[in-house]
């Protein structure tokens, strides 16, 4: 009679089972299930998705003068899918890890509030970043040659405090935007100067009355391109050119 293998070993597995115990036929019936591969495994979806994200953020720098630039780095946990910045100056972001230029003094709040599968959640730190100003105070000095017209003036700027843009007024319907300039006076006279500097941080000016004092051109003296004096009448004497070349400091 044809025996299949199967069957030799079930009745095998039979004649062992007769003499076991009930604890060990418990253990045996125990690993059998456990070797079958037909337990049931887990399906629950995994913690990071399913979980509450978590929000957090750094920043660099954190103070300074206007206008200072900062970086903000998401350092939020969790399974995050769309992010919310507010930088506490009326704009917000929703870039993962941006930056912002703030352009006035101040205090300000920053606000990240992250959200996911599992929820939202908001992280502010107060008075995040600090926009330090210090109010400008104009002034200023000048140096120029003593003499007669057309005279170049050379004008240092010696303001303190934060200004990003400077104004000059020349008293002689002139101005300028740099904050050294040089200019020239055509004509003779004596001129008020004034100096106004601006920023985030305020505005301040400085008026010196008649600083700069220019003799009217004599008859008989000429001028090259460069501001100085040539004698060309041999009436005048060679101290009067001389002295065109003297130069005055102005505080």
């Amino acid at each position: 009679m044809y025996t299949s293998k199967l069957g030799r070993t079930s009745r095998a597995i039979g004649r062992r089972l007769l003499w076991m115990t009930p604890a060990i036929l418990l253990a045996f019936v125990i690993v059998l299930a456990l070797s079958s591969g037909c337990s049931e495994k887990s399906t629950s979806p995994s913690a990071a998705a399913g979980d509450k994200p978590i929000a957090a953020f750094a920043a660099s720098p954190t103070s300074g003068v206007p206008s200072l630039t900062v970086i903000f780095e998401d350092k939020s946990k969790g399974h995050i899918i769309s992010r919310e910045w507010d930088f506490g100056d009326g704009t917000t972001s929703s870039l993962k890890s941006p930056w912002h230029t703030y352009s006035y003094k101040g205090m300000y709040d920053v606000t990240l509030r992250v959200t996911g599968p599992g929820g939202t959640d908001t992280k502010t730190i107060r008075e995040c970043v600090n926009v330090i100003c210090e109010e400008p105070e104009a002034d200023f000095k000048c140096s120029y040659p003593r003499g007669a017209a057309p005279t170049k003036v050379q004008f240092t700027n010696r303001s303190v405090g934060y200004y990003d843009s400077c104004l000059w007024e020349f008293g002689d319907g002139c101005s300028s935007t740099s904050c050294n300039p040089t200019h020239i006076y055509a004509e003779g006279g004596d001129f008020t100067v004034k100096l106004t500097v601006s920023g985030a941080c305020g505005t301040s000016s400085e008026i010196k009355q008649a600083l700069i004092h220019v003799k009217k051109r004599p008859d008989g003296i000429v001028f090259n391109e460069g501001g100085e004096a040539i004698q060309a009448d041999s009436d005048i004497t060679d101290d009067y050119v001389q002295n065109e070349r003297l130069t005055i400091s102005q505080d």
